[in-house]
């Protein structure tokens, strides 16, 4: 399911720099539903998560939103993300961020500009941009995923 719903609104939205092989992730899926006996204990057993393009994935790009990167791929898995899977979870792939993660959107040169989930005229800051798109995605209402900024009387 979640696999279709990012497959059919990522294109819009731009949450992901790189999508993992949909047939890889249900086949890890399987194993770990054939292994749920073993695997009961893991904090985050089969939670699906997107990395910030600022942390190593083995194999999959990593480009920091900067031309020069843009075909880099990473040699290895970063401690944080290892600690990821090795707690169960699947990742799904690589999510946009800024350029070297200093700018507050994604509007960069290697990929097109991540929108709001729900309200793809809106440009989401960096904070948002890729970790909780596809969930955001999920969702059928028309409106911004960021709640309404509350006015201060003068």
């Amino acid at each position: 399911m979640h696999l279709r719903r990012i497959e059919a609104l990522d294109g819009r939205i731009g949450a992901f720099v790189e999508r993992r092989d949909p047939d890889e992730l249900l086949a890890e899926a399987e194993e770990a539903d054939r292994r749920h006996d073993e695997r009961v204990s893991l904090p985050l057993d089969g939670v699906p998560v997107s990395i910030k393009d600022h942390f190593d994935v083995e194999g999959l790009r990593h480009t920091e939103a900067v031309v020069p990167f843009a075909d880099r791929r990473s040699p290895g898995t970063s401690v944080v993300v290892q600690r990821l899977v090795d707690a169960g979870a699947f990742v799904l792939g690589k999510a946009n961020q800024p350029d070297f993660q200093i700018r507050w959107n994604t509007g960069t040169r290697t990929e097109p500009p991540t929108t709001a989930a729900r309200c793809a005229c809106r440009l989401r800051s960096a904070a948002s941009t890729g970790c909780a798109r596809p969930r955001a995605a999920s969702r059928t209402c028309r409106r911004s995923t960021r709640p309404p900024v509350a006015r201060r009387s003068t």
